[in-house]
Parts: C-alpha cells; sequence; structure tokens
C-alpha cells in the first residue's frame, strides 16, 4: 500500500504534523464528502420520514450495520447504533441482572466510559474491583486472581485511553467463558487501527464510537452483543426502533426486536451511519492489517527516538505486545501543556492526557501516529522535541 499517496485524501497533513489521533483522527475526503451529499440531498429533496426515501436510508443503516459487523468478525443482527461509547455501555449495564455481592472487574487505566456505570451500582450492593496498574500496564494474571465466583462481568479497554496500554483479550475471553463470566470490551481506542475479532477473542459485549480511528463522524457509537445473549435481555429504553415491526403505530402493545436493534430507540444520525459506512469501506480498501503493521511501524520508531532523549521519561509499556499507537511522555522540568504549546507552535499537533486515582494525579504527552503519518514526520517530532 502506498501510504504517501493516502496523505492527499488528509488535508489536515498539508501544513502540519498530525499527531493527535487518539483524541481524534482527521476525517478522509470522501467521508466528508459522503455525508456533505446527505445534507445536500435533503435540502433538495425533503425529508425522509416518506415512502422510499425511508426505504433508502434504512438501507444505509443495514449497509453500515453489516460493514461494521464485518470489521469485529460479527454478524449483522450482532450490532446496534447508539449515541456514543458511554450510551452502549450503559445499555449493557442495565440489562445485565445482578444480586448484592456481586462483583465485577475494571482496571485504573480505563476510561470513565466503563467505569462509572459500575461504579453507580455500588451503592446498591455491587462490589467493583479495580485493578491497579504496575510498569504502566494491567497484568492479565492480576485480573484471573481478582475472580472468583461471585464475579459477573469483566471489562477492559482493548487500548487504554491513558497511555496506550494494549490488554491480550484473548486471554481474557477464555478467563471469562472458563468462568462463566461476561466480558465487555471498550474498543473505542482499536477499532480501525488493530484488528478485534468478537468470536476468537469470546468476546460477549463491545462498545465502541466513531470518530478516532475509525475515521469517522462525532455523535455515533456502536454496541455489539453476543447473539446467544440477546434473547436474555430486554432493555431498559424502548421506542418504535427496538420493535419487530418498527413501521407499525400500535400505541397499545408492542414486540421487541429478537436482533440487536432491540437497543436502538427511535431515529438515527442517517448521515453519520453513513459517514461511517464510507469511512469503513475507505479502512478495508487500505486493508485493516496493514494499517496495523503500519502503526506499529511508526510506534517503533517513536519509543526508539523518546528513548535517546535523556530528560523523557516514558509512560506507556515498552513491550511490543503492550503497546498500540499511543504512547505517552513526560519532559523534566516541563508541564505537559507546556510541551504541547510549543510543538503546535511549530506546526506538531499532539495532545496530553490526564488520570485520577486514589494515588494522586498522572499528566502526560499524548502523541499518537495514524497510518496516513510518515516515518520523516516521526523523525522531525524527535528532533524538535530535543530542542525544547
Amino acid at each position: 500500500m502506498d501510504f504517501h499517496n493516502i496523505r492527499e485524501d488528509f488535508p489536515a497533513t498539508n501544513d502540519s504534523i498530525y499527531l493527535d489521533n487518539g483524541i481524534a483522527s482527521p476525517c478522509p475526503r470522501p467521508v466528508v464528502e459522503a455525508i456533505n451529499k446527505f445534507y445536500e440531498d435533503r435540502m433538495l429533496y425533503g425529508s425522509c420520514a416518506s415512502g422510499s426515501q425511508l426505504e433508502v436510508y434504512e438501507n444505509i443503516i443495514n449497509k453500515t450495520r453489516g460493514l461494521f459487523a464485518k470489521l469485529i468478525n460479527a454478524e449483522e443482527e450482532e450490532v446496534a447504533f447508539c449515541q456514543n461509547t458511554s450510551d452502549s455501555i450503559n445499555k449493557i449495564v442495565n440489562v445485565i441482572e445482578w444480586e448484592k455481592g456481586n462483583n465485577v472487574i475494571i482496571s485504573d487505566l480505563d476510561y470513565p466510559s466503563i467505569t462509572y456505570p459500575w461504579l453507580k451500582l455500588r451503592k446498591s450492593g455491587l462490589d467493583v474491583k479495580i485493578i491497579r496498574s504496575k510498569n504502566w500496564k494491567i497484568s492479565p494474571t492480576d485480573i484471573e486472581d481478582a475472580v472468583d465466583e461471585r464475579t459477573l462481568v469483566i471489562c477492559t479497554s482493548h487500548i487504554s485511553y491513558f497511555n496506550g496500554f494494549k490488554q491480550d483479550l484473548d486471554f481474557l475471553g477464555r478467563l471469562a467463558r472458563d468462568n462463566n463470566v461476561y466480558f465487555l470490551v471498550d474498543a473505542m481506542q482499536s477499532l480501525g487501527a488493530f484488528q478485534v475479532d468478537v468470536k476468537k477473542s469470546r468476546i460477549d459485549f463491545l462498545a465502541s464510537n466513531s470518530y478516532k480511528w475509525l475515521l469517522g463522524p462525532f455523535g455515533l457509537g456502536q454496541l455489539y452483543c453476543r447473539k446467544e445473549l440477546l434473547e436474555k435481555f430486554e432493555p431498559v429504553d424502548v421506542g418504535w426502533r427496538s420493535t419487530l415491526n418498527m413501521v407499525e403505530r400500535n400505541i397499545e402493545e408492542y414486540e421487541l426486536d429478537v436482533t440487536a436493534r432491540k437497543f436502538e430507540v427511535g431515529g438515527l444520525d442517517y448521515a453519520s451511519i453513513y459517514g461511517l459506512g464510507v469511512a469503513l469501506e475507505y479502512l478495508f480498501k487500505v486493508g485493516i492489517s496493514d494499517i496495523e503493521e503500519r502503526i506499529m511501524e511508526l510506534s517503533d520508531l517513536l519509543v526508539e527516538g523518546l528513548q535517546k532523549l535523556p530528560k523523557v521519561s516514558i509512560m506507556s509499556p515498552l513491550e511490543r505486545r503492550y503497546r498500540s499507537s499511543i504512547i505517552l511522555f513526560n519532559i523534566d522540568n516541563i508541564p505537559a501543556k507546556t510541551v504541547k504549546d510549543k510543538l503546535k507552535e511549530r506546526k506538531i499537533i499532539v495532545g496530553t492526557q490526564r488520570r485520577e486515582t486514589h494515588l494522586g494525579v498522572d499528566l502526560g504527552v499524548k502523541v499518537s501516529p495514524n497510518f496516513f503519518n510518515t516515518k520523516s514526520e516521526i523523525e522531525l517530532f524527535i528532533k524538535t522535541l530535543s530542542k525544547l
């Protein structure tokens, strides 16, 4: 794959070095053009709520649903669209039955989207076990040691928002299935950059969003629920899209859909779903395995360069199996925001990241290259950093 030609689709690369994909990736031109065309068509032809227009839009939804299912090796009926990752996770948490004394397992490298819904249930008697990171990673065996006969769910981020730690999903999936425990994965920082296989990793539930490595719009989340579990759960919120016959207008009774669509309450963001579909086709054309390989090459170069800078402390795992597209670091005596601002003056765009635990606050500079970045950009970033 010629990654240099791909850069023409990303105008964000024209005048700057964009290394903040862990916060939000720029959309490629075809995605923006698709969303614009959707609204132009609506401007010209009106509402989607009548006749063939509704059928057209439902076809868009079903096509994108199928593409997302392909991405994670799921079936179309196992995928629902939601507002965002937090919405998807809350929908999952709210359908799982539990008893006082049950426990769920999370970690201190997880994003609040996956932790807060469980923490809310503490006051009602749910035990929330927080696995603490060591050497900037969460050991799968520490999670294994925390599982007992009262464990209900193992929750994990595939890749940590904070420092890019990459968890071993296959190990945890086997652990969960062997212990009759649900396995919930936040794949926000991995889908589009790394291969995810819900069947291979024995994932029961998966949640994500569209605006990071999937190259899509804001405000569109995805929910995966394993087919064998769908019939067990009745969502807390229901609406016309949740029903078996969603064009029926029976106001006195309804029958829930048997697919993951039961988690879709009402009208969806058709334009964003259309844009996500184009983004997924774009990613498939480039090739997810090629993207993963490219990103890890850039990650290797980034870590190698940072390790040569005497005042830099890396806060991400160095082992390749636990590393991803996100690298977090600090420079002695220079605040992370100052580093970010100084780099921005030189047209190098990075982020900062913060987490707060019982041990205090951690804050670092967050660098996250994507497949459209180049080795020369990483080298220039390192050179510039060395002169701060």
